[in-house]
């Protein structure tokens, strides 16, 4: 039975409103007594953000747009191409559960990026990766946004994220500019004009030489570029927007791939979708997705052609796997994704480069494709955790089961045949499925959907380790989208989930600690990645609404009787 709750209240706008609430027991049992409260009506409240902008944004009159420094009566929007009005202001949700007799309150904001805007003539669809200097303490109070279709990425504050630096990339073109006296410089990587901006990272240790020096990888000139940020955002406070070129590219890492000896055949474009750095940050690998290879290069060289001389390729042994994402491992390894196949793979981080895939479905074979999306090493053990995207799971991977098991030896000398590994051998010559389950180092657990429209996005761990948060939304091939909402989700690990020795026979199994679900103010997100800062506060991105997004959790007194 639910007991339903009225709160009545005065309205950001001024009005009184009453909201009403329904209190019921999960669906799912729970511990610790979790008790979900929906709202009913008025669950969103679009609010205008902070009144008082920062001094840098202060003279830019679109912020004060989007700050909402005008009158009520102030209306700011577009249209996108379906005649559909987009809001271009912040606007929040919030969503309460009750754990152990006290309530949680936990709200979700997002805000426009400025390349929506009118000035810049941006179109949804652009908003990539996020990421913050971990290690180095640069630019504590900002965080970084790629815009892949509009060759930017933006410094964005944490404090008011409407307040937004856009570093804009150079477009080269082989065309001569007719309208000009002089010849543009032709593009050396690509026929592509613009770079296309996908990842970026600040380095991923402390290293006092290398505060405040972030690479991003450019997926349509196939190169990854080291920026000196000091300096960019010294320069900005006389710009709205500033526009990086070659001139500011501290580092070039050109990862395309090219011909044997004096080739003269046109170099391929591997596409550097995802990249990370291994243990010491002697190396940075990168997956193609186009070629089908992982690679690497070194983060060090006296120039930009003794780094390109350090460039190595790694084939995946299954054609057509298209390797995204890529995480340091516990046992210093590389870890990736593939968005096809149902495929994670492993890369030595030694001389040999052994790539190594596991299947998934390797013993459920129910043919379900599950499209792996984001991996991250566990903060505490020996495993690798991945999102699914159609399978709606988290998945969890034993790298020691992995690397006892799985791991094959390089061919024989004499006869070239493969040598295969133990748990290869059990699945393919014993045909003894149920050894097979016991060695088998991939667990997935299934999230519930709020509808069975839905996909799942990004993920990321709490600094503790106890906690991982990813991104649950509508698919995007669905008419009803623009109806149903988007999710962030915050699943909170307990000691069965997280120490594993968990022999289960169909490799499925439930998370046995709390799954909390926290609705996106904004629909048709197609939500995409989602990080923690380093006051393991969440932020996120939303590729299809090209808008940032954070999430903000507090206790607050009961309300009512329970």
């Amino acid at each position: 039975m639910a007991l339903l709750l009225m709160v009545q209240g005065v309205s950001s706008f001024g009005t009184l409103e009453r909201t009403a609430f329904a209190i019921h027991p999960t669906s799912n049992p729970r511990p610790h007594g979790l008790m979900h409260i929906s709202t009913i009506h008025l669950e969103n409240h679009r609010r205008s953000s902070s009144a008082n902008p920062s001094p840098l944004c202060a003279l830019n009159l679109r912020n004060r747009r989007l700050r909402g420094d005008f009158p009520d009566d102030y209306t700011e929007h577009e249209e996108d191409s379906t005649g559909k009005i987009i809001d271009l202001k912040k606007e929040e949700a919030t969503t309460f559960y009750k754990i152990d007799g006290v309530t949680h309150k936990t709200t979700v904001s997002d805000y426009p990026m400025e390349w929506k805007s009118k000035k810049l003539q941006g179109k949804p669809g652009t908003t990539h990766e996020i990421t913050f200097d971990m290690h180095n303490g640069f630019d504590q109070d900002h965080f970084y946004v790629t815009g892949l279709s509009k060759n930017s990425f933006a410094r964005i504050s944490k404090k008011d994220p409407t307040c937004q630096q856009i570093f804009e990339f150079e477009n080269i073109s082989y065309e001569k500019d007719r309208s000009a006296s002089e010849t543009i410089e032709p593009n050396p990587y690509s026929d592509y004009i613009k770079g296309s901006p996908h990842t970026l990272r600040f380095f991923d240790k402390e290293c006092e030489k290398e505060k405040g020096m972030l690479w991003v990888g450019l997926e349509n000139w196939g190169i990854i570029v080291k920026l000196n940020m000091t300096s960019l955002v010294n320069d900005f406070s006389a710009y709205e927007k500033v526009e990086v070129n070659h001139t500011d590219y501290t580092q070039v890492y050109d990862v395309r791939i090219f011909g044997m000896g004096n080739s003269t055949l046109r170099p391929i474009n591997t596409r550097p979708h995802g990249f990370c750095f291994d243990e010491k940050c002697d190396h940075i690998y990168f997956t193609g997705k186009l070629t089908n290879t992982v690679g690497r290069v070194n983060t060090y060289g006296t120039n930009d052609t003794e780094i390109k001389a350090s460039v190595q390729h790694f084939e995946l042994p299954t054609l057509g796997a298209v390797p995204i994402y890529v995480a340091l491992g516990p046992d210093n390894n590389i870890w990736g994704t593939c968005l096809n196949n149902n495929i994670i793979f492993q890369i030595k981080t030694n001389e040999t480069g052994l790539v190594t895939e596991v299947p998934i479905d390797m013993c459920k074979a129910d043919g379900q494709e599950r499209k792996p999306i984001a991996i991250q090493k566990d903060p505490k053990n020996k495993f690798m955790w991945f999102s699914t995207q159609d399978g709606h799971s988290i998945c969890r991977l034993d790298t020691d089961k992995f690397n006892n098991e799985y791991v094959p030896t390089r061919h024989n000398e004499t006869d070239s045949k493969c040598v295969c590994s133990p748990g290869c051998k059990t699945m393919m010559k014993s045909n003894n499925l149920n050894k097979a389950k016991i060695t088998y180092p991939i667990i997935e657990f299934q999230i519930p959907k709020k509808h069975h429209h839905m996909m799942l996005g990004g993920l990321a761990f709490s600094k503790n380790g106890d906690e991982i948060w990813t991104q649950s939304r509508v698919d995007t091939g669905d008419e009803i989208m623009n109806k149903l909402s988007d999710y962030i989700i915050k699943i909170c690990l307990d000691k069965k989930d997280r120490d594993g020795d968990l022999h289960v026979r169909d490799f499925e199994a439930k998370f046995t600690g709390n799954i909390e679900y926290f609705r996106v103010p904004t629909k048709n997100t197609l939500l995409h990645r989602i990080v923690l800062d380093q006051e393991d506060k969440v932020w996120f991105t939303e590729l299809g609404a090209d808008r940032v997004g954070t999430v903000t959790q507090q206790v607050t007194q009961q309300m009512g009787v329970w």
